[in-house]
């Protein structure tokens, strides 16, 4: 989905409004409704996994913002969540919009509490320790510094309750959605629920700290007219496209036919694990088996093959790690996890990209070993997908880490191009690039808490299996990082970030699936 001016989108609801006349009023409540509904079905889903206190607190500012945030509390309070409203502007919002919704909830048995400046109401923070804090306070119009209740109503949303998941509403109160530059009254989310498109912003490293994980909650405006105030498909200084779930589960059938067997959902092979690093490769497949691939084989050392039939009886033994292959006999390959980077394993990642014109995941050590030679990718002529990290990328182009920090849109986009391949560069806010393409996709989904050993192992394995399944290198990546990251944001809610691992990860991945289609 592609990013919008926060102001251009504004001016194109107006704009739309205003062409209806006295049917204005009915569209603008159907929108709001849209865009609470989504915040709402967020909030239930993450009091579903942080256990008993099924209760959240929404803060409601003046506007249309507000009104979002009172749509989503009283659709939580019908279908069963406890929910407060804490309500910073009365309930005087000129279209009337706002007051009938505020006094939806109150007829519906809600506490609705009006906040005034100085009350210290905020500060005694509501009547019940909540399981999430909704910022529905201000959206993208705000400008200036906040006052008053409105500086208590930040502040509170900022400071209390700590450890308590926090979800905005179109953006963080306080900032535009446009600069990079975040100012420090701003409280952070963990979830931002965007309403109808993703804002330039967004796309910033700072941005995307500011919202963390970021949803797109769409409302029934013309999709030309949306369109009309898209960014274009390439931007000198950003992502062009934020992977959405819709456009994932668009990947994905709606179901398996009832007499599919294991051959037919692929063929996948992984080479890793010498005897240094046996960790890696088990990892990878345990996130291979997740992916849904029919067959899962495992070139690996002695070593790691004794620990992966001890944790992955689901996978198959093949061949020592560096026996000669038939290529063709697998449908894809990932290769790298632990692989190292002695004389035999750069054989291996010889051969194996030019072995077949089946597609291969590069991963971890067999990009180490093209350091410096990127355009070896392109001769080869397989299909292929490459993960590096920061480091990764900075010696296969020979770039300081700084230089692919600065620009990393423009990085990936390079190493893209000079590789033939696509590209998907871990971090926060992965972004991935394919060859002879000026669009830049960014992932919203994922958490510091997927900085561990072997995340990356699993990310791996994930994508070689949506390849074996046969989805294009593109859409694997970009299928594989959001659920990946999704997983990875269901373990941050579970075992919280410090103490989630990459094994969580993959026992996250089916509730990822479930997720995905709408189920759990």
């Amino acid at each position: 989905m592609k990013f919008v001016h926060s102001a251009d989108l504004r001016k194109a609801e107006r704009t739309h409004l205003e062409s209806l006349g006295d049917g204005a009023e009915a569209v603008q409540a159907t929108w709001v409704r849209e865009v609470g509904g989504g915040v709402a079905e967020v909030v239930a889903t993450v009091l579903d996994e942080v256990g008993p206190r099924r209760s959240a607190v929404v803060v409601a500012g003046p506007g249309m913002n507000g009104s979002d945030g009172l749509a989503a509390a009283l659709s939580l309070h019908r279908a069963g969540y406890r929910c407060e409203v804490w309500s910073v502007a009365g309930t005087g919002e000129p279209s009337g919009l706002r007051a009938k919704l505020a006094e939806a909830c109150r007829q519906a048995g809600m506490a609705v509490e009006e906040v005034v400046a100085g009350d210290g109401r905020l500060a005694r923070r509501g009547g019940f320790r909540p399981g999430v804090l909704v910022d529905a306070l201000f959206g993208t119009g705000f400008h200036g510094e906040p006052e008053g209740a409105a500086a208590e109503a930040m502040a509170y949303l900022r400071e209390a309750w700590p450890g308590v998941t926090r979800i905005a509403v179109d953006v963080p109160s306080g900032w535009d959605g446009e600069t990079e530059e975040i100012p420090a009254f701003v409280p952070r989310a963990d979830v931002t629920v965007t309403a109808g498109s993703p804002k330039a912003g967004m796309g910033f490293e700072t941005g995307l700290d500011a919202c963390g994980r970021v949803l797109v909650a769409p409302f029934s405006m013309p999709t030309a007219e949306r369109e009309a105030v898209e960014l274009p498909a390439a931007r000198s200084n950003g992502p062009t496209d934020l992977i959405t779930r819709d456009e994932v589960a668009a990947l994905f059938p709606r179901r398996r036919v009832g007499d599919a067997h294991k051959g037919n959902f692929g063929r996948l092979l992984l080479l890793g694990g010498c005897e240094s690093y046996p960790g890696a490769i088990t990892l990878c497949a345990l996130g291979a088996l997740r992916s849904g691939a029919g067959m899962v084989y495992v070139g690996t050392s002695a070593t790691a093959r004794t620990a992966i039939a001890a944790r992955v009886p689901g996978a198959i033994p093949d061949d020592d790690l560096f026996s000669t292959r038939d290529w063709d006999a697998y449908t894809a390959a990932v290769l790298g996890p632990g692989l190292g980077r002695s004389p035999e394993a750069r054989r291996i990642v010889a051969s194996s990209l030019y072995g077949s014109g089946n597609p291969v995941v590069i991963d971890a050590d067999a990009i180490g070993l093209l350091a410096g030679r990127p355009e070896t990718l392109r001769s080869c002529g397989r299909p292929i997908v490459m993960t590096p990290h920061v480091a990764e990328l900075s010696r296969l182009l020979g770039y300081s880490i700084e230089q692919i920090r600065a620009d990393r849109c423009g990085a990936v986009r390079q190493a893209a191009d000079r590789c033939g391949v696509v590209v998907l560069l871990k971090g926060q806010g992965t972004v991935i690039a394919a060859p002879n393409d000026d669009r830049i996709w960014l992932n919203p989904t994922g958490n510091p808490g997927m900085a561990c050993g072997g995340s990356g192992d699993v990310l791996a394995g994930l994508i070689g299996g949506l390849l074996a399944q046969g989805l294009t290198p593109l859409d694997a990546a970009r299928a594989g990082a959001w659920l990946h990251g999704l997983a990875g944001d269901l373990c941050a809610l579970r075992q919280t970030a410090p103490a989630m691992n990459a094994e969580d990860i993959t026992e996250a991945l089916p509730q990822a699936f479930a997720m995905l289609r709408g189920v759990g």
